[in-house]
């Protein structure tokens, strides 16, 4: 018999509980493929991870960020980088570069929209898609404020956030929040549509007296199909050109390389804004983020990102998105329309009717039986029994999402799918519980 492996998720989450589960089942001599995690593989060997070998631990001391985000020259090559990859027009000035995920950007670029409304007799509202990953709701509500979801699967971006407005105070919202391509679903959003938005914001603030921010949270955009322009290629990440004009809503971003330079384990971020570049520096500095940091990583990667090695970054995009590609094109195949739309990227969400998998009673690898009775149960029996491991992005009308990660090579990947395909097939041919309240709780 083998030992059934199941992580704390209540403390874990949907996210790291799966990364848990994957570790104890390979710490245990077992293989298990990790369509869970949204980061990608480390950096194949090749002069980009020569150029990026300085990955060790960060060290306290000196305040990096004191000023506009570290040295000059680390501020002009992350504007480069912007400049050229995402065509967002910033500077030295106005980018920042801090070691850390991209979360913690988020956190910070929400705590300066949320000051005017500190202490105030309501609760404050951040919107952003209704489909989120559930950290940005933790985040959120760690600061006291209120998610309200935008309709993500509208095509019209500007009217499915006009309709919020419509039931809310706009003079309680913060921010509104794009995570494009979203998290978790990949779907992507084109600059028409930006300018669409931004017009709309810029209305809502000029008419209600508002200073509503704008955040984009922009960790998978790498992955953006490529474009041309006079000035050559970049990503289609639907913020090309479109911060050209001047906005009066505050717009500020978030570009992690956690993804793009596999850089979760150091983390490394770059920050951008259009608002007030001096007070989100105080912040960075105030908020812990500018006193950490590996320096030869650091100086490392600016030399990467300053406009000498565009070609070879290119180049490990086009890799990346050709692996994304083939893993979409087998998912498709094998879940058809259950899979939600969006482009390749690392990360698809795929419908798996509750009727299919909840109140099933399955024999387990250590000889156990088990009712699945929500969707960590299902995550645990597939990775122990079936040696594939997902991610439960939780239940909508009573269906269990399931975020499926696709940064393994096809190799591996293909085989991770048979072995999903395998094990929901050995689920649905289960026998059902008979306590209907367990099947209702599994509902619901």
């Amino acid at each position: 018999m083998k030992k059934y492996w199941q992580p704390d998720w209540a403390n874990d989450g949907p996210t790291q509980g799966t990364a848990s589960l994957v570790d104890m089942i390979r710490a245990d001599g077992r293989h298990v493929v990790d369509a869970g995690q949204g980061a990608e593989l480390p950096l194949p060997d090749g002069e980009l991870k020569n150029l990026l070998t300085q990955q060790t631990a960060v060290v306290l001391g000196g305040l990096y960020n004191t000023k506009t985000g570290g040295d000059r020259f680390v501020r002009e090559s992350a504007a480069h980088y912007i400049n050229s990859f995402y065509r967002i027009p910033v500077t030295r000035d106005n980018a920042f570069v801090y070691q850390g995920l991209g979360r913690a950007g988020v956190k910070l670029l929400l705590e300066k929209a949320l000051a005017p409304h500190r202490n105030k007799n309501y609760q404050p509202i951040l919107i952003m898609p209704d489909l989120h990953w559930p950290t940005l709701s933790e985040i959120a509500a760690d600061q006291g404020m209120k998610v309200v979801g935008y309709d993500h699967a509208n095509p019209d971006l500007s009217a499915a956030v006009h309709d919020v407005f419509d039931v809310v105070n706009p003079a309680h919202v913060v921010a509104v929040l794009l995570n494009y391509p979203l998290n978790p679903t990949s779907r992507g959003i084109d600059a028409a549509q930006m300018t669409e938005f931004m017009t709309a914001m810029d209305q809502i603030n000029s008419a209600k007296g508002t200073n509503i921010h704008v955040i984009l949270d922009m960790p998978y955009s790498y992955a953006c199909s490529p474009g041309e322009d006079e000035k050559g290629r970049h990503l289609k990440t639907g913020a090309e050109h479109v911060f050209d004009k001047k906005w009066k809503t505050v717009v500020s971003g978030i570009i992690s390389f956690s993804k793009f330079l596999s850089a979760a384990p150091i983390g490394t971020s770059i920050l951008f804004t259009f608002g007030d570049a001096r007070d989100l520096s105080r912040r960075l500095s105030v908020g812990g983020l500018g006193i950490a940091r590996n320096e030869l990583y650091i100086r490392s990667l600016a030399k990467v990102i300053d406009g000498t090695h565009d070609e070879l970054l290119w180049a490990h995009n086009d890799a990346l998105r050709k692996k994304y590609v083939l893993n979409r094109e087998a998912l498709e195949g094998a879940f058809g329309e259950r899979v939600y739309p969006g482009m390749p990227n690392v990360l698809s969400l795929v419908t798996i009717p509750g009727d299919e998998v909840f109140g099933r009673t399955v024999m387990c690898c250590d000889g156990e039986k088990r009712v699945l009775k929500n969707g960590y149960d299902v995550v645990e029996y597939l990775a122990n029994n079936h040696g594939i491991a997902v991610v439960a992005n939780g239940v909508k009308d009573g269906n269990l999402l399931m975020r499926i990660a696709q940064r393994e090579e096809y190799e591996a990947f293909g085989p991770g799918l048979k072995s999903l395909v395998a094990g929901l097939q050995e689920i649905r041919q289960a026998p059902v519980h008979k306590d209907e309240r367990v099947l209702e709780a599994a509902r619901g």
